[in-house]
């Protein structure tokens, strides 16, 4: 049998597969939903309706959107293709959660309502409780008990990020008024009953609620840069198409992981830029890029991971150039690369305690004692099940065709590794990190929530591989693609 027939029939298992798992899910939701330890709610909340419309709708989106990319890109310089794809990416971003909240039972106040409730977030909730710093300061460091369960395993800089939104609503009838013309009546006596919050607290919720999708939006943005500088201009678009079609995505917005991606993400490219520059420069972009990890330390002790990603896509970079890593003198190079970025870890985090009123090493003490309490009051002690589990649920809500896409890579690569051809060295060392994320034993929840930065690159690396196979066939099965994504999100939605 030809290449090209294996990589149809390769192709058209995806299709079968994915179609199978779907009606699956949708018939017994519960057999997909559980470890040993920890199972998703099969809730059921979806209209069935409104599900079948999204798709529809979303598809049509998505598809228009490549195909729009595709005539562009024929005419635009490659300058003003790259801001054009941002812009139209930036906007999917924005979208998708909004769309494909109509599935749910309360459409588009379903997101103002996930802001609300304490177990979605919490921040929203300390944020009505704590009457100022000061206040906020003694229950960390004294009675961490009382805070809600998010807050205890992040310092204190979110939940203050929240407290400042509800002063500015609390301060505007602009805003107060704003958010009365996009909420009826109705609805907000509803949410004042249920949440005891008055218009001005709705307000307040209303702006994080802005922030954060605005933010996702701005990480899928800052995700397609980053693929960027490995991949084609075509390969990042369409890997960025998929991310904001993918479960999670949408499914798990609003959440402020996806502020905390903005920040590692945009930490990561800025330290990539100036790898690339001489040394004044590359001492900037190192020093500004550890000041954002710094500053995003107050906000989540989950940003340590860009020091980590950092060093390893550098590799992964100069292998890309160079076609040859040489060790010691990419070394020389990188330690000197992590000592300035340290730097300006430290000055962050010492500016930010004389901001806040507190050292950064008694609020991480505190959250570490947080995360353990949280893992021990829902009973998750066996951080090896966890090491297991946390793959499985990451590639279900990344859907069955990244997942395929991304084993059709790993097999091309393979291949060029048997024959002596140039290795994929993004796909090397982002593996390298996904492995060091799991195998460090810190996400024992949620890891498409907490690991929600990875997305874009898992994204990118299953694109790539299924334009290394396609050829001819890639515009009609690209679409494809983009609508089995989009059939798995609208079933997860329906039911999760």
């Amino acid at each position: 049998m030809s290449v090209s027939g294996k990589r149809m029939i390769y192709i058209i298992a995806v299709v079968i597969l994915s179609l199978a798992l779907d009606l699956l899910i949708y018939l017994y939701p519960g057999w997909f939903n559980h470890n040993s330890e920890y199972k998703w709610l099969v809730l059921w909340h979806g209209r069935r309706w409104a599900g079948l419309w999204v798709f529809f709708v979303w598809s049509a989106i998505v598809s228009s959107s490549y195909l729009l990319w595709r005539g562009f890109s024929k005419r635009l310089s490659q300058r003003v293709l790259t801001l054009f794809s941002a812009l139209i990416i930036f906007l999917l971003g924005v979208l998708s959660p909004v769309i494909f909240t109509q599935i749910e039972r309360y459409a588009s106040y379903e997101l103002l309502i996930r802001v609300m409730v304490s177990d979605h977030t919490g921040y929203f909730t300390d944020a009505l409780r704590f009457k100022n710093q000061q206040e906020l300061n003694q229950a960390y460091l004294e009675n961490l008990g009382s805070l809600q369960t998010h807050s205890r395993t992040h310092p204190p800089g979110t939940v203050l990020i929240f407290m400042g939104l509800n002063r500015i609503s609390a301060g505007s009838r602009m805003v107060q008024g704003f958010y009365q013309g996009l909420v009826k009546w109705s609805v907000r006596e509803e949410l004042r009953e249920h949440f005891q919050v008055g218009v001005s607290e709705q307000a307040g919720a209303m702006l994080a609620l802005i922030l954060m999708l605005i933010c996702a939006a701005i990480s899928s943005v800052l995700g397609y840069f980053l693929v960027r500088r490995f991949y084609s201009s075509e390969s990042a678009f369409i890997s960025s198409l998929a991310l904001v079609s993918i479960p999670a995505f949408s499914h798990k917005s609003p959440v402020m992981d996806q502020v905390f991606a903005m920040i590692i993400l945009a930490a990561t490219l800025i330290a990539l830029r100036g790898s690339s520059r001489r040394s004044a420069g590359a001492f900037l972009a190192w020093f500004c890029s550890g000041l954002i990890i710094g500053f995003g330390l107050w906000l989540s002790p989950g940003v340590f991971s860009a020091l980590i990603l950092i060093p390893l896509l550098m590799l992964a970079e100069s292998g890309t150039r160079d076609k040859v890593l040489r060790i010691k003198g990419i070394l020389k190079k990188f330690v000197i690369a992590e000592l300035i970025i340290l730097a300006g870890v430290l000055l962050a985090l010492y500016l930010g305690s004389m901001l806040i009123g507190a050292n950064w090493l008694d609020i991480f003490r505190a959250n570490r004692v947080g995360w353990h309490f949280n893992n021990s009051v829902s009973g998750r002690f066996d951080v090896w099940r966890w090491i297991l589990f946390n793959p499985y649920e990451f590639f279900f809500f990344a859907s069955l065709p990244v997942l395929m896409g991304l084993m059709l890579k790993l097999g091309l690569e393979l291949g060029k590794f048997r024959s002596g051809g140039n290795i994929d060295y993004f796909l090397v060392f982002s593996g390298i990190f996904l492995l060091i994320l799991d195998f460090s034993g810190q996400v024992c929840y949620e890891s498409p929530r907490l690991c929600w930065f990875c997305f874009p690159i898992v994204s990118a690396l299953a694109i790539e591989g299924l334009l290394s196979s396609m050829k001819k066939l890639h515009i009609f099965m690209i679409v494809v693609f983009l609508s089995l994504l989009t059939l798995h999100t609208t079933i997860v939605r329906l039911i999760y």
